[in-house]
């Protein structure tokens, strides 16, 4: 069954972590790993509107979706944070033989198009 905005959702909340109503958690899932910890990839975010302290279960609602949420997802207080990289330049993998050949330009393209027409028709 998947999940979307304004379904109400059931949380289990581990020991030593706790949560306030109003509080705005993010279902994510992991990605991979990163030099500074792990990259994850968020679903969707769940706004808190009750808590219970004996049980450890917290109700809340979707208010956004972003992709997929299933039973079962990863649910913590994580902020969205998005930084602007700069471009890196690519290198080719296979040998420079290949390279020439799989990976043409535009422009090389029509210079070596134009120079056979001209063969042809002063030829």
């Amino acid at each position: 069954m998947f999940l979307t905005d304004t379904d109400e959702v059931y949380v289990r909340v581990g020991p030593g972590k706790d949560v306030k109503i109003g509080q705005e958690l993010t279902i994510f899932r992991p990605v991979r790993k990163v030099a500074g910890g792990n990259s994850c990839r968020s679903r969707a975010a769940i706004r808190v509107n009750e808590w219970n302290e004996k049980d450890r279960v917290a109700r809340g609602t979707i208010v956004e979706t972003l992709d997929v949420v299933e039973r079962g997802a990863r649910v913590g207080p994580i902020g969205r944070k998005f930084d602007v990289v700069p471009r890196r330049a690519t290198t080719p993998t296979c040998t420079r033989r290949c390279w020439r050949a799989c990976i043409r330009t535009p422009s090389t393209a029509r210079s070596r198009s134009s120079s056979s027409t001209r063969a042809r028709t002063t030829g």
